[in-house]
């Protein structure tokens, strides 16, 4: 008897990511929206009738349009990051919006491919400092989210932590402290939260402070599999870049400078790990480059996970560059 996947996703199922998704970009599709001119972000009428469109919309009154819509963020760098849609100058001079000819490849990819296409944009390419309301104070806190990712995927379906403790040895703080990325994590079905009070009466739509976050069994397949196979630090391009990696392979081993790092979390791990059984194993190292998904393929009905986007690569192109510079008149003697 052939065993039945042990995973599955829908445009509804585990989370509405896929038929959301759907939505946002069919509706950047029909209406060529202009971007804002201060910061080249989605207006304010078109976030308010996009959140309507949402399987689970924020709820706001009409006097509160300046709130965050964290799902419409996420998507709005997820389609950027994934050069999805680009921004063009329109005749008037504003920035619009313009579906790129990667979003008909992603179109055609199964509803298993599109959630794993977006999944490793997120951990992949989307720049984690700048992606909207901050999801980390600077680049080092990246190291934390392996942990607590490890945590999920240690924790039972069902399981609940209350983030109350203000203990910095806690676990409950490094999630507290993570704050957006918890809501990020919870629409790609990796865990369950309920924001604090403060985010229902928008306290500071800055920060993100989560009242609980519980485990389901689609997350925590998950988590054990980002754990072993996809260590964020050696996989996110952003923050290899910032470490001065230009031409930087996703998965590829860090550069002999960045190894103290990895030893570091190491010993967080054992300060959050009362049972040793629980820190983790070094990461596989890639060598060379391999497609995200790869290690995520048994866990689905093999028609459903076969292919994803061609990743983009910034490439140097050889040819002959001039240079002008030029004496600022004041220094000439």
């Amino acid at each position: 008897m052939i065993k039945s996947p042990r995973l599955n996703i829908t445009e509804k199922e585990p989370v509405s990511l896929i038929r959301d998704f759907s939505i946002f970009t069919d509706y950047l599709k029909a209406n060529r929206i202009s971007l804002a001119e201060v910061n080249s972000y989605i207006s304010k009428t078109d976030l308010y009738q996009l959140n309507l469109l949402m399987t689970k919309p924020e709820i706001l009154s009409t006097e509160k349009l300046v709130r965050v819509y964290p799902l419409l963020n996420f998507f709005y760098h997820l389609v950027l990051s994934g050069r999805l849609f680009v921004k063009v100058t329109a005749k008037d001079g504003k920035k619009v919006l313009e579906p790129d000819q990667r979003l008909k490849l992603y179109e055609a990819l199964t509803v298993t491919e599109k959630y794993f296409f977006l999944l490793e944009t997120f951990w992949t390419d989307i720049n984690w400092i700048n992606a909207g309301k901050c999801l980390l104070k600077d680049m080092n806190s990246i190291f934390d989210v392996p942990v607590i990712v490890a945590y999920i995927s240690g924790m039972r379906p069902g399981q609940t932590i209350i983030l109350k403790k203000t203990d910095h040895l806690s676990i409950e703080y490094l999630f507290s402290k993570l704050s957006y990325i918890n809501l990020y994590l919870s629409y790609l079905g990796l865990l369950d939260v309920i924001p604090d009070e403060r985010m229902i009466n928008g306290v500071n739509s800055r920060v993100f402070y989560p009242f609980s976050i519980s485990a389901n069994a689609f997350g925590i397949h998950m988590a054990d599999i980002l754990t072993k196979y996809r260590h964020i630090p050696l996989w996110n391009l952003p923050f290899r870049r910032w470490n001065g990696e230009y031409k930087a392979v996703p998965g590829t081993p860090l550069p002999e400078d960045l190894r103290y790092r990895e030893m570091l979390l190491i010993i967080k791990e054992m300060v959050f790990y009362k049972d040793r059984s629980k820190i983790l194993v070094p990461p596989r190292q890639t060598k060379l480059s391999e497609p995200f998904f790869l290690p995520f393929k048994n866990m689905f009905a093999s028609d459903e996970l076969q292919k994803t986007l061609p990743r983009l690569e910034n490439n140097f192109h050889e040819g002959t560059y001039v240079f002008k510079i030029f004496l600022n008149p004041s220094l000439a003697t």
